[in-house]
């Protein structure tokens, strides 16, 4: 995981996964300026399989994906598992993907998810919930990301982990929940990738989604407060 300016999200989303993985690494993007690095440490203090560092980034562009690669290289577990500080894994849809692992043949070396992208208390975005989107990877000498940020990929040597038409990537069909249109960090304004309001792109989200939307608003108002 790397972060910036997460304090919003970083403890709900990190909870979702922490008990299900031997290690988490969080690489914090040396601009963050709120209050992310006290909550990782905070968090460190119970959790001792959460790893936190920082990366100097002075462009974007290329030290994102530098900062990806140093979090590969550290990585010696079989597998590989790419959440973002805004991505929220329910409990069912951890112990699918669990199960998944555990009875894993060889046979694919990607896995990969939809999400729920959240657009507001009751309501998601159409096309940023169509994306398949790689997450888990089965780790293997030489793998690097390649590519500028927000267009990366990994590698292994000259194969392209993330492309959907490899007969060893597979598509599970689960979601997970995505709440980058709520949280405060403008990373897409910064990136030009803000979407569009308009209702037609918009989906009413099914109840278990709105309810965990719920329950995050109220950790954001107990973050707050202390």
């Amino acid at each position: 995981m790397i972060v910036r300016n997460g304090e919003d999200v970083i403890r709900f989303c990190l909870l979702s996964v922490l008990l299900y993985v031997e290690r988490v690494i969080v690489t914090v993007d040396s601009r963050s300026n709120d209050n992310t690095r006290n909550i990782l440490q905070e968090m460190q203090k119970e959790f001792f399989n959460l790893e936190v560092d920082e990366y100097q980034i002075r462009d974007p562009v290329i030290d994102l994906v530098a900062m990806r690669n140093l979090q590969l290289s550290k990585v010696r577990e079989k597998w590989v598992w790419i959440v973002d500080s805004d991505e929220y894994y329910s409990e069912k849809t951890m112990k699918m993907i669990e199960y998944v692992l555990n009875f894993d043949k060889n046979e694919y070396d990607t896995y990969a998810f939809r999400c729920w992208a959240v657009w507001d208390d009751e309501n998601g975005h159409k096309s940023s919930s169509k994306s398949i989107i790689p997450r888990v990877f089965r780790r293997q000498d030489g793998m690097q990301w390649r590519g500028k940020w927000g267009e990366e990929s990994i590698y292994k040597g000259d194969i392209n982990m993330c492309m959907d038409d490899d007969p060893r990537f597979r598509e599970l069909s689960l979601r997970y929940i995505h709440l980058t249109h709520i949280k405060k960090d403008p990373w897409r304004k910064e990136m030009g990738q803000e979407r569009v309001a308009d209702g037609k792109y918009l989906y009413p989200l099914p109840q278990e989604v709105i309810n965990i939307i719920k329950n995050f608003k109220q950790q954001q108002k107990n973050e707050i407060k202390t």
